[in-house]
């Protein structure tokens, strides 16, 4: 695929993809959905779970592999400008007095998933982990995996609903940035 060709892809699936977004935030808005929830949703739609099941030429044809990293590349960016923006709006002031409280819902938000990661790593290694991999190895993975916080998701989630300029929603930011560094 020439690369002007490749381009000319990319803005369509941009389009795609922008276009069944604003289609199905109506939808969710009837159950009381945010934005994000219908994003996440058009890419599941658009993905090999539907779109790639029901109508695989389609999806070759809508998302080639040869524009995948340039479309991944485009999320990036875009995700960078959002969580720029997210930061650039938040009032550290806001968290003042609030340190504590924040790291202590930190603190509780990752222990408590990440201790029942490790309680029911025994119970699904045998079931859900490849052959070979230590316990110990799965059991952290799952901890950790179960602790990090879907911090865009919550950051989109904050800002549609005017709370990141609110006490309660930097303290919620703060203890979901605090989890992820933390994880990771």
């Amino acid at each position: 695929m020439g690369s002007a060709v490749a381009g000319s892809v990319v803005f369509l699936e941009i389009g795609v993809i922008l276009v069944v977004g604003r289609l199905l935030t109506p939808l969710l808005r009837v159950l009381r959905q945010p934005r994000v929830i219908a994003e996440i949703l058009a890419g599941i739609v658009l993905g090999r779970s539907i779109l790639g099941h029901v109508w695989p030429g389609v999806m070759a044809f809508l998302f080639p592999a040869e524009t995948l990293p340039t479309l991944q590349l485009v999320a990036q960016f875009g995700l960078v400008f959002f969580m720029f923006l997210i930061g650039l709006d938040l009032d550290a002031a806001l968290l003042a007095g609030r340190r504590r409280a924040a790291l202590l819902v930190a603190g509780l938000s990752i222990g408590l998933p990440f201790g029942l990661g490790l309680g029911l790593a025994g119970w699904l290694q045998g079931a859900e982990s490849l052959p070979g991999v230590p316990f110990w190895t799965f059991a952290l993975f799952l901890g950790t995996a179960m602790s990090i916080t879907a911090f865009p998701v919550l950051a989109a989630v904050l800002d549609e609903n005017h709370l990141t300029r609110s006490a309660v929603g930097a303290t919620a930011l703060a203890s979901a940035a605090v989890n992820d560094v933390t994880a990771w």
